[in-house]
């Protein structure tokens, strides 16, 4: 009974910060719908106990050596990100995508990764046959992520600071062992170090 009346009062409280699954939810549910979730929404629907109903589609900060990526793959995404301080790589199809913040990036920084990782996971989802990988491609997939981002994410962070939530702060990157360039690391050469680690 104990157990029961405290899980019922984690179900009440109401959380107006987000973590990686709330965002993912309420962004989600915004492309699907045009509903731009309040806190008090997704407070009345969030499982603390029980798995989220909505599995988590992007990995945020995954170690280097789980992704199987080369030097040369890490140096064309920062190519196709163009100076932005996140990469996001595409893993097997079906597989969460990894969301890579940089050293330096900002919450703001981390915001926007995290909206273009989830937009690059909706566009793939929509896309007929995206399980049996990228129609478009990489870069064209990325290429249309980011353009959103750019037109979108200023008005998107108003509407849902409209809703009650906060977007100056946010948990979405709960672990911050973050890609660092080295020695002026570009498409065209220098270092790149996780964690410490040199890749």
């Amino acid at each position: 009974m104990q157990l029961y009346a405290t899980y019922r009062g984690l179900c009440s409280l109401t959380f107006r910060m987000f973590n990686a699954v709330r965002l993912g939810n309420v962004l989600h549910t915004y492309w699907e719908s045009g509903r731009v979730l309040t806190p008090e929404d997704v407070g009345a629907s969030e499982v603390f106990v029980i798995r989220s109903p909505r599995p988590s589609n992007v990995s945020i900060n995954p170690p280097l050596i789980t992704l199987g990526i080369r030097e040369e793959e890490l140096h064309q995404l920062l190519e196709r990100f163009k100076g932005r301080p996140f990469l996001v790589h595409h893993l097997q199809p079906g597989a969460p995508l990894a969301l890579l913040m940089l050293e330096g990036a900002s919450d703001r920084d981390v915001l926007e990764g995290f909206v273009t990782a989830q937009r690059i996971a909706y566009d793939l989802s929509q896309t007929p046959g995206a399980g049996a990988g990228l129609p478009e491609g990489p870069c064209a997939v990325t290429a249309k992520a980011l353009a959103y981002c750019a037109e979108h994410l200023q008005p998107l962070l108003v509407l849902l600071q409209e809703q009650g939530w906060e977007v100056g702060r946010t948990y979405i990157e709960q672990d911050k062992c973050r890609l660092q360039l080295v020695s002026g690391a570009s498409a065209m050469g220098g270092r790149l170090e996780w964690g410490g680690e040199i890749v």
